[in-house]
């Protein structure tokens, strides 16, 4: 009976402890787990070009509306404050700004960097291959954080898609 007692006790420790640990300290990173979720919003293959200062960079990704409301992108805020513009394609190799880009309840948009992106720059410094910028995502009026891994291949093509990776980041874990 004490060995049942102290074993239920120690194992309701344990759980608490990692109840715990997992709701009062940050979600870990990892760079092969490229996506986030924003409420009913899913973001999926985010990547970045490497970029030096001056020039931009491209953010591209998928998002999927599980929702049963329309959620608009207007782009991404960057911790340094250079200006973002959501960007389509607009046929015979020119792009344009878009300003927004609505994806409606049910459906998946993919901004591949062929038919939609978001571009960030002139960039204030050296956008490294390897690193990681601590943007925010901009949904309308909506904020979100979303940790960018900046790729570490060089993109010989400004309309591929890049390799790179985001940290996860969830509002749980």
């Amino acid at each position: 009976m004490s060995l049942t007692r102290t074993l239920t006790g120690a194992f309701g420790v344990t759980a608490l402890a990692a109840i715990g640990l997992t709701t009062f300290l940050p979600c870990p990173s990892r760079a092969d787990d490229e996506n986030a979720t924003i409420g009913d919003v899913l973001i999926d293959g985010v990547a970045a070009t490497p970029a030096k200062a001056g020039e931009t960079t491209r953010i591209t990704f998928s998002v999927e509306n599980a929702g049963s409301d329309s959620v608009i992108i207007t782009g991404v805020r960057w911790p340094t404050g250079e200006p973002a513009r959501v960007m389509g394609f607009l046929g015979s190799s020119h792009g344009a700004v878009i300003g927004a880009l609505p994806v409606a309840p049910g459906e998946v948009v993919r901004l591949d960097g062929r038919t939609a992106w978001i571009e960030v720059g002139p960039l204030k410094s050296d956008l490294v291959p390897g690193s990681v910028v601590q943007a925010r995502l901009v949904l309308g009026r909506s904020e979100a954080p979303l940790p960018i891994h900046v790729s570490r291949a060089v993109q010989n093509d400004a309309a591929a898609d890049t390799t790179a990776t985001v940290e996860s980041k969830r509002w749980w874990c």
